[in-house]
């Protein structure tokens, strides 16, 4: 036959069958690098032989004979599952993505370095108690087993052409404060709020920004521009990198057994952070001689961060607490290796960072980049971060608990998973500084409580709403707020406690926390079905009802602006069809719902409509203006209807025509953009606009996300519903060539039911256990997640999928 087509048998042997003989080579190679779930290996470190089941999920069951042998296989299984991962994330704290990544990397190398994130970190072990230092050493040496095995690498080392380095104790330590860092916006808000200052006069202040705080500080142009150019890169490398996003947050709360079915304490838990593929998260059961927890550990860590031993169930939120202060440093006109504090002049302390960077693709064709040199300062208060941009008249320094030498965080991490009772919970917790988290308690005794952690500064001056002058004692930090005194409940009469980022509801505290909650429409949602709930079951709550709970996509702030909507009057027939999609509408933000869709793209393009004209007059360069349109578009659904029901005209005439305009005019051209927008996405057919339709979660992969074919290989996207408002939690922004991509949200979901008799664990992973991208284990929780499923720590598990890591003896060998 194929003699008979001479040129199919020439393309055939030069063509297709080297590309499959390639496919095969390929494949066969990558099938290689898929972790053993059976069978015996041999590993040098163990002190006795380890037991690690499986679930359907690739959920790990390790028992072991010692916790430290616990700890040491995690640290394996960790490294076989997520090495990429693991690699990533210690370039990312040593500020050394470039050797790698080339020098598109190179400014947040920079901003990394200088935050010092991994000097800090090593100067932490020295708090570590003996029993967590010893945790982490175990968890190193069985990361480090896996990498000297001379295992297959999975595909990102070869496709970027990276060796993967040995682990040490401080990159999990400068982990937990990467991770603080995403839960900590102190900064970025004073930057805005002072640019606002300087940029908006006081009415047009007040209407956007609830807290205004005054100041007397000036700054130079030059100042003002670093200081956007330095928040503009945390959020640049939040939305690249995928370690979270501004506005990070979460939903908890805990129900007492006097409302539940069984009369078991439930605790529910979704923290929200910027989505990505693998997930940070990595579930798993740990057994050892005393440790019996279950529950996420966070992928760089040997322990359970959010989950459960045998008596307490534990998890937690965004504390939102003011953690960060910016200090303006006042150099001499001269000397400018010293600078002004308290009548006396102190020097700065330096040190030189060298930073290699990888030539571009094909580096290995290409002449070598010369290693950048840098210079970072610190003052008193901290590093210098505007030299980042070489702003160095007026040296702006961040004061942050994170960096604190003493740093015990990892001590409170690690003793949680050995309390049993409310009373070892809060000593547990009294050892965090950073991040600052709401933490939330059950137990099987039937008990349920809240505890505000991590360390609080207490300020000479009081709140800290903007940048303060550095050369004053005026505004010192005065040491923390002691342990003792954080916010706590305990067993409230209502008999639940909850927390969605929102302000915290412990009347009458003392201390300062913060101005920087969410908005409360979330928190009041779980309240309100809470209350009803509890009403309707009788007081038998049921995880089927904390559950429904979980996926609820209610809008809550949203409803008051549908009432106002009531009086609009559409100017055609397009916007009246329109109208006829929301008039029945309940707010719900579910995915198959067309007036989700045009209410969400109409408030945002509203937002445009009645700022941005306004804000134009502002507008002195490029810069003012991102940082002002980024600034309209942050306004919250409250205080946008708040403009609308004054009809303020400061707002609503558009400045740049003769005419008077009102809030009705804004709607409508508003509206009008809105049906233009989404028939250019999704045709003409209003009936085509369910918002799961134009509305995508975006897992996006570090970093091979950033080529077009490998994003199609290794990043996962899937419609879905949900609104930032909603308990379901979906924020999104839009791109003209792909719709609204959310890229924050839920991260995983647990619910625990807890009493002396039967304990349950429901969870659910975003995306997968697996990094590996061609394991059915990389991506097969994604649907379920997406729809609110769950499945559970039940010990169901295949003796056929049990893996058994033994013990070998080196000086034998």
């Amino acid at each position: 036959m194929l003699n008979k087509h001479p040129m199919f048998l020439r393309l055939f042997l030069i063509v297709l069958l080297p590309i499959a003989m390639l496919f095969t080579f390929v494949w066969g190679y990558l099938q290689e690098t898929l972790p053993e779930e059976t069978g015996t290996l041999n590993v040098e470190g163990l002190n006795a032989q380890v037991k690690i089941t499986r679930d359907d999920y690739g959920v790990p069951y390790i028992e072991a004979t010692s916790d430290q042998d616990v700890f040491f296989s995690l640290g394996y299984i960790h490294a076989k599952e997520r090495m990429w991962q693991l690699e990533m994330q210690k370039r990312m704290t040593q500020g050394r993505l470039s050797e790698v990544l080339g020098k598109e990397y190179l400014q947040r190398d920079i901003w990394f370095r200088t935050l010092g994130l991994s000097a800090s970190a090593e100067k932490a072990i020295a708090s570590l108690t003996p029993q967590a230092k010893a945790s982490l050493d175990s968890y190193v040496s069985g990361i480090n087993a896996w990498i000297n095995s001379n295992p297959k690498l999975p595909a990102e080392f070869h496709i970027l052409d990276v060796t993967p380095s040995l682990w040490v104790a401080k990159d999990s330590i400068a982990w937990i404060k990467l991770f603080a860092l995403n839960l900590s916006g102190n900064f970025r808000k004073e930057i805005s709020t002072l640019l606002a200052h300087q940029l908006l006069d006081d009415e047009m202040l007040k209407s956007i920004i609830p807290h205004v705080a005054k100041t007397e500080l000036t700054l130079s142009k030059s100042s003002v521009n670093g200081l956007h150019d330095i928040a503009q890169l945390q959020t640049d490398i939040e939305r690249d990198l995928r370690i979270g996003l501004e506005y990070s947050g979460s939903n908890a709360w805990v129900v007492g057994p006097q409302h539940t079915k069984g009369a078991h304490t439930i605790l529910a838990n979704d923290p929200h952070l910027g989505l990505q593929t693998p997930s940070l998260w990595f579930a798993a059961s740990l057994k050892g001689d005393t440790l019996a927890a279950t529950g996420m550990t966070l992928v760089g860590l040997p322990i359970i961060v959010f989950g459960k031993n045998n008596d307490i169930a534990w998890g937690g939120t965004a504390m939102m607490t003011d953690n960060q202060d910016l200090f303006i440093e006042r150099p001499h006109h001269t000397n400018k290796s010293i600078y002004r504090f308290d009548e006396k002049w102190l020097e700065f302390t330096t040190r030189k960072e060298t930073i290699s960077v990888r030539a571009d693709f094909p580096h290995h064709l290409r002449k070598p980049i010369k290693p950048v040199e840098i210079e970072v300062r610190e003052s008193q208060n901290g590093p210098i971060i505007s030299d980042i941009f070489r702003v160095s008249d007026q040296p702006i320094a961040l004061k942050w608990t994170a960096l604190e030498d003493q740093d015990t965080t990892y001590n409170a991490f690690f003793a949680l998973n050995y309390a049993t009772n409310w009373h070892e919970y809060k000593a547990a917790l009294s050892d965090m500084i950073s991040p600052n988290l709401n933490m939330f308690y059950a137990d099987t005794s039937g008990n349920i409580g809240y505890l505000g952690v991590g360390a609080i500064p207490m300020r000479k001056g009081g709140e800290s709403a903007l940048p303060q002058p550095g050369w004053s004692n005026q505004h010192e930090w005065e040491g923390y707020v002691p342990a003792a005194e954080w916010p706590q409940i305990y067993n409230p009469e209502k008999g639940y406690i909850i927390n969605a980022n929102n302000k915290i509801d412990v009347p009458n505290y003392p201390y300062y926390i913060s101005q920087d909650w969410a908005p409360p429409g979330r928190a009041d949602r779980i309240e309100q079905l809470l209350k009803n709930k509890i009403v309707s079951s009788n007081g038998n709550l049921s995880f089927e009802d904390i559950a429904k709970m979980q996926a609820d996509t209610i809008n809550l702030p949203s409803r008051a602006i549908l009432e106002y909507l009531k009086e609009f009057k559409p100017r055609n027939e397009r916007q009246q069809q329109a109208l006829d999609f929301m008039a029945k509408w309940n707010a719900d933000m579910s995915s198959d719902s067309q007036a989700a869709t045009i209410f969400i793209v109409w408030m945002e393009l509203l937002r445009a409509e009645i700022f941005h004209d306004e804000l134009a007059n502002s507008w002195g360069n490029p810069t003012e203006e991102n940082f002002l349109k980024g600034l309209a578009n942050q306004v919250t659904l409250e205080r946008l209807h708040h403009v609308l029901v004054s009809e303020q005209l400061t707002w609503c005439d558009d400045v740049s025509t003769n005419a008077l305009e009102n809030c009705h005019d804004m709607l409508s051209n508003a509206l009008d953009g809105t049906l233009k927008r989404l028939s250019k996405l999704k045709g003409s057919d209003m009936g085509d606009w369910q918002w799961g339709h134009v509305n995508s979660a975006s897992y996006g992969h570090f970093p091979l996300n950033e080529s077009k074919f490998l994003e199609l290989i290794f990043s996962r996207q899937i419609p879905n519903g949900g609104s930032s408002d909603s308990i379901n939690v979906a924020i999104s922004h839009f791109e003209q060539s792909k719709g609204y991509l959310q890229t924050l949200g839920a991260s995983f979901r647990q619910i625990f039911m807890l009493n002396k008799a039967n304990t349950e664990h429901y969870f659910m992973n975003s995306t997968g256990q697996s990094g590996n991208v061609i394991s059915p284990h990389y991506d097969d929780m994604l649907l379920k997640f997406r729809d609110v499923e769950f499945t559970s720590f039940t010990h169901n598990t295949s003796p056929e999928k049990t893996l058994v890591l033994k013990a070998v003896n080196k000086q034998k060998q």
